[in-house]
């Protein structure tokens, strides 16, 4: 899965370069929108809470931590740590895209980046209009780092399906349907204050709207 998140990111970054440049159209925009950092962890989160939770239900393994003393808390803490560890190595290709990319300065299609769920393309996309200095640097570091808390954030909903559900098959679609409503209600709302003031308090929020260059550092 992380080999298929580098292919993944190396193409996301080849079409928003060359989109840049003028030499891929903006055609390209509908068929990348399934390589973004938001669309492959509403399917790859999913899919590591069933692998991590639900087999260990199959293979009798929980049946095992429970009869040899261990505590709800624990067990529930021995998934939650690795997982969330698995979100975060799923995005170090994109995390890494954005920490070279703004440091070499390089070229980003603006129009790419407002067609993709992805924080990090938008940080690349804006980065012309900021000053790459010490203070913008360290601003980039810190949305990148909470951009992956957001996303295990989100994900973590999956760790309650795979504890409520227990079948691999059910966390998989259920989840993914949560993680891809939950994102596309954050995009809808923008045009009602309340309703994104209410979703401000959820990971639900619009991470891309939200956490780029020109967010302060109290958002």
């Amino acid at each position: 899965t992380f080999l298929v998140m580098c292919v993944a990111v190396t193409v996301f970054a080849v079409l928003s370069i060359g989109m840049a440049k003028g030499s891929i159209g903006k055609e390209t925009i509908g068929m990348a929108s399934g390589l973004s950092d938001g669309s492959l962890t509403a399917i790859i989160g999913p899919f590591l809470a069933a692998i991590f939770i639900c087999s260990d239900f199959t293979n009798k393994t929980m049946h095992d931590s429970i009869l040899c003393g261990k505590g709800r808390r624990a067990i529930v803490y021995a998934k939650i740590i690795p997982y969330g560890l698995s979100i975060l190595l799923m995005l170090l290709p994109y995390s890494i895209l954005t920490i070279v990319g703004f440091l070499v300065k390089g070229s980003f299609s603006l129009d790419f980046a407002n067609g993709m769920d992805s924080s990090y393309m938008m940080v690349l996309a804006s980065q012309g209009s900021v000053a790459h200095d010490a203070e913008m640097i360290l601003k980039m570091l810190l949305i990148v780092v909470v951009v992956a808390v957001m996303y295990i954030a989100r994900m973590s909903l999956c760790i309650l399906l795979g504890y409520t559900i227990r079948k691999p098959v059910l966390v998989v679609g259920i989840g993914f349907i949560v993680e891809m409503v939950g994102s596309l209600i954050a995009l809808s709302v923008s045009s009602s204050e309340a309703l994104t003031e209410a979703l401000s308090w959820t990971p639900f929020v619009g991470i891309k709207e939200t956490l780029n260059m020109g967010a302060a550092y109290s958002d």
